[in-house]
């Protein structure tokens, strides 16, 4: 089995270390080859031979050497030499990490070679796509992604809420724990920075690091930042890029006061300043999770972060791009208590390079002989109900059915229209029945009720139907309290030995010819019935689009009034 992973930046290298160091723990019963291919998407002074000796990451097998430039010029050149990649080396899978021009390359090419797709870190949101354009490649790699190795619990809510299956995602936990646990340890025994290097004391000092480009694009957004940090009440240590540096020159500007302008930092060294430092000031969503990590209070300089536990946990503040919110920020935050219980919740234990491995290995295994990816949410393509003749559960049909039932004197009881799974269809049919005459009985079974029967908002619905319909529980305890809920009578109803409006194996049944048959009970579930025929499974599919749709203008109504 070989693995083809894609990375482009130092941040992805790091979390490569995870996988690789467990293949190394594993070693001959490793359950896959990787092969590694650089893009050079950031060039990198820092990414040298030392860079990978210190973290133990295996150098890449391809270098690319891609270079800077636009987001699309940059995607796009990357796609054909990764083509003749794909080809040489033809990977059981592609594995990518989070949101860089290179992921999303690597996974548009995979996917239309027929490479499965994992992806590490997938899920994560800002619902920023103008300013962060990095969150368009991540959704693009998501969705190309035939299993998302989740590094966050709400990226996995997220996830689930844009139509992923369970059989696509898979909580591995973050990878960057993994490599901060390990940090921690190796630097026990190890020679790095110290604070005392800047004539600077542990817990005294704070450390930041500005480079997105709506912070220093701009002349007077980054000299406010800057002047800022200048006027904290205690030294602030910023690791600067060779870019900033220049553009500081250029500007004329260097700081005063508390701001020091050093060179940038090799891992460890950045490590060892972080851990010791009083807090943490970041643009950087790797850094601000670090800080996370390490228990230290962090400022971020942006209106949004992807990493919000940490700002719900109070344990940080986005201060955007205002000096004042900044300086006010650096006065006020306090170190919080321990924090690693919180963190192991939401990132995992520790232990992501064993389960994205694993998964890798399991997924990889189990996919053999498929045609297709779990792109449905309840499956793959050839598990899914294929549609059938569905015209049975037309309105039509439904027209049909009460005119043959008012025609033939029917009582309200001998077609039962069951809400028990939801109220989704029930005005169109009792509306259908009320235009030819009948009036039907509306069913409930609180026992099994898919919603809070006896809510406000249940109540307004049965209320608002009980002129269409006379209304029935299953039995006398839930008619007992739904017309004590309602102060209206309420009637019991059986729907055993009815005849059900779909069979035992969930194919439509024509209650019309049942009728005519013999039958004199129908039962009726609305939300299978629509003005153009669908079959029951797209029908629950809907139900569950109806559910979605409800919770999602309960949660505006309440936090966006």
């Amino acid at each position: 089995m070989k693995i083809l992973t894609i990375v482009g930046n130092r941040p992805q290298f790091i979390k490569l270390g995870v996988t690789a160091r467990r293949l190394r723990e594993l070693g001959g019963k490793a359950p896959f080859a990787s092969v590694v291919v650089n893009t050079g998407q950031h060039y990198d002074e820092m990414l040298s031979d030392v860079f990978f000796t210190e973290l133990e990451i295996e150098a890449p097998h391809y270098n690319l050497g891609m270079g800077s430039g636009h987001i699309v010029d940059q995607i796009g050149r990357m796609m054909a030499p990764l083509r003749e990649v794909f080809d040489a080396e033809r990977p059981d899978a592609l594995l990518v990490y989070g949101d860089t021009n290179s992921t999303v390359a690597g996974a548009l090419v995979a996917a239309h070679l027929g490479v499965p797709v994992m992806h590490v870190e997938g899920g994560e949101r800002l619902y920023r796509r103008v300013a962060m354009p990095e969150e368009t490649n991540r959704i693009v790699t998501d969705h190309l992604s035939d299993m998302c190795l989740v590094s966050s619990r709400k990226a996995m809510r997220y996830l689930a809420r844009e139509g992923f299956g369970a059989d696509r995602l898979r909580f591995v936990g973050d990878p960057m724990y993994d490599i901060f646990k390990l940090s921690g340890e190796m630097l026990q025994s190890r020679e790095a920075t110290q604070p005392a290097d800047f004539g600077l004391t542990a817990g005294d000092y704070g450390i930041c690091t500005i480079h997105r480009a709506e912070n220093t694009d701009d002349r007077d957004t980054c000299l406010g930042l800057l002047g800022a940090l200048d006027g904290a009440p205690f030294p602030v240590l910023l690791p600067a890029h060779p870019r900033l540096q220049h553009r500081l020159q250029n500007w004329g500007w260097s700081p005063q006061t508390n701001l020091r302008l050093i060179d940038p930092l090799g891992y460890f060294d950045f490590q060892s300043l972080l851990r010791q430092s009083r807090l943490v000031i970041t643009d950087s969503g790797g850094v601000g999770r670090e800080a996370f990590f390490a228990g230290k209070p962090a400022i971020v300089p942006l209106e949004s972060s992807a990493w919000i536990e940490a700002v719900e946990a109070g344990l940080a503040v986005m201060t955007g791009r205002s000096p004042e919110r900044l300086a006010a920020a650096l006065a006020a935050i306090a170190p919080p208590a321990n924090v690693t219980a919180l963190v192991e919740e939401n990132f995992g234990a520790g232990d992501a390079g064993t389960q994205i491995v694993d998964e890798i290995a399991a997924f990889v295994t189990a996919r053999q002989g498929w045609d297709e990816g779990a792109w449905h949410p309840l499956g793959r393509f050839e598990q899914l109900p294929k549609a059938v003749d569905s015209a049975a559960l037309s309105h039509a049909a439904f027209t049909d059915l009460a005119r043959y039932a008012a025609s033939n004197g029917w009582r309200a009881g001998q077609l039962l229209v069951d809400v028990t799974r939801g109220f989704d269809g029930a005005q169109d049919l009792l509306a259908l029945a009320r235009a030819e005459g009948f009036r039907p009985t509306l069913l409930l079974d609180l026992a099994t009720a898919r919603f809070n029967p006896l809510s406000a908002a249940a109540r307004a619905q049965f209320k608002g139907l009980a002129g269409l319909a006379d209304l029935a529980a299953t039995d006398a305890a839930g008619a007992a309290l739904l017309s004590q809920a309602l102060g209206c009578e309420v009637g019991v109803a059986d729907p055993a030995g009815a005849t059900a409006d779909r069979d035992a194996r969930g194919a439509p049944v024509d209650l019309n010819a049942a009728a005519k048959a013999g039958a004199t009970r129908l039962h009726v579930q609305p939300w299978l019935w629509a003005p153009t025929p669908v079959s029951p499974f797209e029908s629950a599919l809907r139900l569950v689009d109806a559910d979605n749709c409800a919770a999602q203008a309960d949660l505006a109504r309440t936090w966006l009034a």
